[in-house]
């Protein structure tokens, strides 16, 4: 479990967006679904809306590792034989997960904002800086695991020298 934790705090961190894998050379010049062009956001309802951003910062690529990775842990932790393994990749849908997520968006955030930021993640800058945060946050979760190791040493050998083994 100590894998989907470290994934779910990389989500968290990364605000979704830890998932792209395009390079600033390579990012896509145009948004990958259907959904109409930044032009007809204001016509897209919140859920819409929240779907979009979603998408378009990396989350639902997010979502389906996530949910990859609990199946994975599930089945070393659990001992489960192959069968119960794909049994429950077949039912733990990366769908559901995206469904709970997008009205978090909605709740959190006005319309105005939400169309702000799909507009700035469809530029040509927000690809580039989308591209650029799965770097980032790699970096930034080694940072805080050095970080971490070295607090948790200094305060062992602190309270060793005080005599609280």
């Amino acid at each position: 479990m100590k894998r989907t934790v470290v994934i779910v705090f990389g989500f968290v961190l990364s605000g979704c967006a830890n998932s792209r894998t395009d390079t600033p050379e390579n990012a896509p010049s145009v948004s990958a679904h259907a959904e109409p062009v930044a032009d007809d956001l204001a016509a897209l309802n919140n859920e819409q809306l929240g779907r979009r951003l979603l998408e378009d910062t990396g989350g639902t690529k997010v979502a389906e590792s996530v949910v990859k990775a609990v199946i994975e842990d599930l089945t070393k932790s659990q001992g489960l034989d192959p069968q119960k393994r794909e049994r429950l990749m077949k039912d733990a849908r990366p769908d559901d997960l995206v469904a709970r997520l997008v009205p978090l968006y909605a709740s959190h955030l006005d319309r105005d904002t939400m169309i702000a930021t799909i507009r700035f993640y469809e530029s040509a800058s927000g690809r580039r800086f989308s591209a650029a945060l799965p770097t980032i946050s790699n970096e930034a979760v080694a940072i805080g695991q050095s970080w971490g190791r070295g607090v948790a040493a200094r305060i062992t050998l602190e309270l060793h020298d005080a005599g609280h083994d």
